[in-house]
């Protein structure tokens, strides 16, 4: 074996040229893995974060519609349907609500905070343009503080809550061509199907760290219960966060199991299983790349074996 190493050894320093190319190659296909490897890592990082941080908490509370739409999907959570709710519907959904804090009453102790909010598509218009792929995100005074305290989105102007006024992304002030003190029109169905319209100023302007937060307008959450029609007790949508969030799936089926005692009106999901496409994306993406490169090292591995080979038999 010592032999093999030698004269091996030695034709690789009598071929200085054909090995530092292969050397050149290994050096660079394992950087090319690390650095990919690395940019990957902090997409899902980052990604992950903001899902969990504005889209869906730890444990979120959705209505059946939801519940039924594919978790794949990636506007799952951020495009919910506008609802009309008759009598009947507003009975049933407010009592799925009543047992759904009196379980967050008796869990308090587990749970870090719990936010309910109006999250329904609007169209908001401009002196100059009308911008349509928008989507209420309502607030109240503590949902926006722990949002800015858990940095949840960067403001660039102006202030994230405002108790009459509005809070837009760069990208929506752009297309807008809007700034901080702009009056602008919200403009939505409500819940009897009737196109209402508020007038508000911009208070604010935020940075997105991801794509879907363009589409947010922030607003205090008395100006979207009046612009969607709700009684207060409703919401579109609940995000609970845990002291312990390795305790969501376990919190999630408990809740769960619960409301389906009332009904099957509001239910309960983690936030693993709320969207699978934020969750397990990026490892499939990874995967993915690694299959892709383990192909490559084995091609350059049978390309070195093989020329050290015709060296030995050349030898």
């Amino acid at each position: 074996m010592k032999i093999l190493f030698k004269i091996a050894f030695r034709n690789v320093l009598q071929h200085k040229k054909q090995s530092i190319l292969v050397g050149l190659t290994l050096v660079l296909a394992i950087m090319m893995i690390s650095m990919i490897s690395v940019a990957i890592n902090g997409m899902e990082q980052q990604v992950y974060e903001n899902y969990i941080k504005i889209q869906s908490g730890h444990v979120i509370g959705i209505w059946k519609d939801v519940k039924e739409k594919s978790n794949m999907s990636p506007e799952r959570l951020l495009y919910l349907d506008n609802k009309q709710l008759d009598e009947e519907e507003r009975y049933k959904n407010k009592k799925a609500v009543r047992c759904f804090k009196e379980f967050i009453d008796s869990r308090s102790d587990e749970i870090e905070g719990v936010f309910y909010q109006v999250r329904q598509l609007m169209e908001i218009e401009s002196d100059t343009c009308k911008y349509n792929t928008t989507t209420i995100f309502s607030l109240s005074k503590e949902h926006a503080k722990w949002m800015i305290e858990n940095e949840s989105v960067i403001m660039e102007e102006g202030v994230l809550f405002d108790e009459e006024n509005i809070c837009i992304s760069h990208e929506s002030a752009d297309r807008l061509q809007v700034q901080v003190g702009d009056e602008v029109d919200l403009q939505v169905k409500d819940v009897n199907g009737e196109e209402k319209h508020l007038k508000r100023k911009i208070c604010g302007i935020y940075g997105n760290k991801a794509q879907y937060e363009n589409y947010y307008v922030m607003m205090p959450e008395e100006v979207a219960y009046e612009l969607v029609g709700y009684d207060k007790e409703l919401f579109d949508m609940a995000r609970i966060y845990l002291k312990d969030p390795s305790m969501a799936k376990i919190f999630a089926d408990e809740l769960d199991k619960k409301l389906l005692e009332v009904g099957e009106e509001l239910r309960a999901e983690d936030y693993r299983e709320a969207s699978i496409f934020f969750t397990q994306f990026y490892g499939i993406l990874k995967a993915f790349y690694k299959i892709f490169f383990g192909f490559i090292l084995c091609v350059i591995a049978v390309g070195l074996s093989a020329t050290i080979h015709m060296n030995l038999l050349t030898r």
